[in-house]
């Protein structure tokens, strides 16, 4: 989907397996043919993208055929199960299996079974982008290569942001509330019992938010008044976290919107995500898509995630059936097989380096999605330089992780002499990565327009909170407000307290589908399009990781909810403990686990397991 978001010729073999909802967005713009005709078009192919090991053997077996030298083979495996189990299924498995749901904070501790497949989503995100650096290092090389995604590969993407730990010390307890850590970026209720999320990251908005709810006595604690980190300390975070509920419980949630909003402390209303497609903020972006599925019939989706300016917007179509299908011609432009870029080509700087070896990246990030998007292409090889003020970034106390891979440049862009050092390494670079606030890269004079006056061809690739027009455009993005606004709190919480999800998951998503606009640029750079300006959003991030929950069609299911330190969905499929740890259990009936000797009746299943899973 991403790929043929971006331009690519997509055709899909039916396979003719269950399909989820998002089926309807997921196989948008694509032609689907019956998988006999994959032999002939793989010969044509640039790409094959495939879940299971034997299926480019299978398309090829008889046919004669074999596959083109420049094939780039992006594989994506699913977790290790049957290939017919239910995907979101194997998502939790996957999410217990790499330490995620054991790290996400509850009442009582423990795992909790997230209702969102966001290691399935992040595989696709990371495997489109990987395909891509691939496809850019063909221009240079012109060989053609295997590009292997799985889940771990996701979670790591996923989880390396927020879950660090220290070898030596022992991970902190998870029994906090569902709120987390930080009592400063997290849920509270008001008078009129309904929800508010606040962002204060920094001491900047925890001034205002301490001012404007009366809780300036906070900072009465020395420890704190001097060092604010300590607000999250345990014994201290518990009794800010009091003083702040019972200041929200005074005024309602409007009031509270209202008098935070004006001050500039963010803030947002618990959201219900059956209501984002219809948000203004959605409209405002021109993501809100609708199309006649021929399966489905009239249906609504998320758009596009990424954008590139100066490109026609690309407004996606329904799925295709087709009894057969030919490539659709290609574009007058440089196939890059070998060949040359146009402007200063990355020359390869030793084997097993990366597909970006070469390539020349100044990354103006700060605090985390921007930093992490460069860190992502140094992972590819890029050779990646951090800019950022003297005083460095004011997140590598907390987030030093996200800086991995990459060298710091400590200079004040309002500074001349600065400014115009910044410019002689624009002038050798091949891509710009930010995440600003609307305005700022025309303040310090560093939009691609000012770019292009030292290097024509440079791709720039910038990620915003809310994209930079409509009613929220010039707010300040922050994880904790858009998994409020945009439902996902409300969603993993049912109908019991929100719960806040220890993965940032807009940031990684947001820093991901930039690196994707990135290389899709170097790509069409060194294709001989020239570069390209390429932008995304958090609130754009959201959309597209919760693909398969927004869709809408007259005859889909409710997309599922969890609540209070949620186990897992049924007696058969949930997390259980045992005498030293917690399994994941996922079986198809009761019977199951009779075979197994776990219970010696069918009835109170659930809590025979229980009882024995405790004794071992």
């Amino acid at each position: 989907m991403l790929l043929a978001d971006a331009g690519a010729d997509v055709i899909r073999l039916d396979l003719a397996r269950p399909e989820l909802p998002a089926a309807v967005m997921w196989h948008r713009n694509k032609r689907i043919v019956p998988p006999e005709r994959g032999g002939e078009l793989l010969s044509e192919a640039d790409v094959v993208v495939t879940t299971n090991p034997g299926v480019l053997a299978d398309l090829l077996d008889g046919t004669g055929a074999t596959a083109p030298p420049g094939l780039i083979h992006l594989r994506l495996p699913a977790w290790s199960g049957s290939e017919d189990d239910d995907a979101v299924m194997l998502d939790r498995m996957a999410q217990a299996e790499f330490g995620i749901a054991m790290r996400q904070t509850s009442f009582a501790g423990g795992p909790i079974d997230g209702i969102y497949p966001f290691l399935t989503y992040m595989q696709g995100a990371w495997g489109a982008t990987a395909c891509v650096a691939a496809l850019v290092e063909r221009t240079r090389t012109g060989r053609g290569q295997v590009v292997t995604v799985d889940p771990l590969h996701a979670a790591a993407a996923v989880a390396a942001p927020t879950m660090v730990a220290e070898r030596d010390l022992p991970l902190p307890p998870t029994n906090v509330g569902p709120a987390g850590f930080n009592p400063l970026f997290g849920t509270y209720k008001c008078a009129d019992d309904r929800w508010i999320c606040l962002g204060a990251l920094g001491e900047k908005f925890q001034d205002i938010l301490f001012s404007l709810l009366g809780t300036t006595d906070i900072l009465d604690d020395a420890k704190v008044a001097a060092h604010r980190e300590l607000i999250y300390a345990p014994g201290i975070r518990d009794r800010v976290r009091a003083r702040l509920a019972e200041a929200c419980r005074l005024k309602s949630r409007a009031a509270w919107l209202e008098l935070l909003s004006e001050a500039g402390c963010p803030v947002a209303p618990v959201e219900d995500r059956a209501d984002l497609l219809d948000h203004p903020q959605v409209a405002a972006l021109g993501q809100r898509v609708q199309y006649e599925d021929p399966v489905h019939g009239p249906a609504v989706t998320g758009g596009t995630p990424v954008r590139f300016d100066g490109v026609a917007r690309f407004r996606p179509s329904a799925r295709a059936y087709r009894p057969e299908a030919a490539w659709h011609p290609r574009p007058d432009v440089n196939r890059g097989r070998g060949a040359a870029a146009t402007l200063n080509p990355p020359t390869v700087t030793g084997a097993g380096s990366g597909p970006l070896a070469g390539v020349q990246v100044l990354n103006l990030g700060t605090v985390l999605a921007g930093p992490y998007a460069g860190m992502l292409m140094a992972a590819l090889g890029a050779n990646v330089i951090k800019v950022e003020v003297p005083r460095g970034d004011e997140f590598r106390l907390r987030n030093y992780m996200v800086n991995r891979g990459m060298r710091s440049l400590a200079i004040d862009l309002r500074d001349p002499q600065a400014y115009r050092g910044f410019l002689e390494l624009t002038a050798v670079s091949h891509v710009v990565l930010d995440n600003f606030r609307p305005g700022v890269l025309d303040r310090l004079k560093v939009g691609r327009d000012h770019l292009a006056a030292v290097n024509p061809d440079i791709v720039t690739s910038s990620i915003t909170g809310y994209g930079g027009v409509g009613p929220m455009g010039g707010n300040p993005g922050y994880d904790p407000v858009l998994q409020a606004t945009c439902g996902i709190m409300r969603a993993q919480g049912g109908a019991e307290e929100p719960v806040f999800s220890a993965i940032a998951i807009h940031d990684v998503t947001a820093a991901c589908l930039s690196a994707f606009g990135a290389c899709a640029g170097l790509y069409a750079r060194f294709s001989g399009n020239g570069g390209l300006s390429a932008s995304t959003s958090l609130f754009e991030a959201s959309l597209f990781m919760q693909g398969d929950e927004l869709v809408r069609f007259a005859a889909r299911a409710p997309a599922g909810v969890a609540g209070r330190d949620y186990r897992g969905p049924s007696a058969l499929s949930r997390y259980y403990q045992c005498a030293d740890a917690w399994i994941r259990v996922h079986v198809t009936s009761p019977q199951t686990f009779a075979a197994a000797g776990l219970i010696g009746e069918v009835p109170d299943a659930e809590e025979r397991w229980r009882t024995r899973c405790r004794r071992r």
